[in-house]
């Protein structure tokens, strides 16, 4: 359970609306024209309403961090389970506030996926174990699935999570291990599991789907 300093304490995070839009808008401004030497005022002129429609978005998932009485100390923006943005109000600055929303942000999107996709590039392996956030390489495994009946698992404990995906055969001999990896490192807490399947048609890839995609689930356990 993380710690708080004496700092920290009274600081407190819930959900954005779109009524905060304005508000968020102030903090964003007064924490780049103090922590942003190297932006130009053009620069800053020039992001003002693409940062408006920014945080006008619903694809958005903001979380602002405010005072014990409620005033607006900073705020973050999260795409699944990535950080977007982070800004504080620069009267909030070295008060932990950036550390709790991180904290946050990791506690809230603790998820571990197999995906099975090529990224819009034909030469990419198409099946990948990860333990969020990709953008870590350490989390990210990447490996080849065959053509066929293919069964992906894991099993998550303590400390660790073990991936696997096997192939049918159809031999006595049993099931064919495809790849195996084992996380202990960043792997999240259990607990209010939620499975989600999510079929993704990216048709902005670099190359993206010719024809309709279709995927077929045979079967789907989830024993807690």
């Amino acid at each position: 359970m993380p710690v708080h300093t004496n700092k920290e304490r009274g600081l407190h995070i819930r959900r954005g609306t779109l009524e905060d839009r304005h508000v968020l808008f102030d903090v964003w401004l007064r924490s780049v024209e103090a922590t942003h030497a190297f932006v130009s005022d053009t620069d800053i002129q020039a992001f003002k309403p693409l940062v408006r429609d920014y945080l006008a978005s619903r694809e958005t998932e903001f979380w602002v961090l405010c005072d014990a009485d409620g005033t607006v100390a900073g705020f973050m923006g999260m795409g699944g389970p990535n950080v977007e943005s982070l800004f504080l109000a620069p009267e909030f600055h070295r008060r932990g506030g950036g550390r709790r929303l991180i904290e946050h942000a990791l506690a809230r999107h603790r998820e571990l996926t197999v995906d099975v996709s090529r990224w819009g590039e034909p030469g990419n392996m198409n099946g990948q174990f990860v333990v969020q956030p990709e953008t870590v390489p350490a989390n990210v495994f990447r490996f080849a699935i065959p053509a066929g009946l293919v069964t992906h698992s894991f099993r998550w404990e303590p400390g660790r999570v073990s991936f696997k995906t096997v192939r049918k055969t159809g031999t006595t001999g049993g099931d064919s291990v495809v790849a195996e990896r084992l996380f202990t490192a960043r792997v999240p807490t259990a607990g209010a599991e939620t499975p989600h399947l999510t079929l993704l048609y990216d048709r902005n890839a670099a190359r993206p789907p010719a024809k309709a995609a279709e995927v077929v689930v045979e079967k789907f356990a989830f024993l807690p």
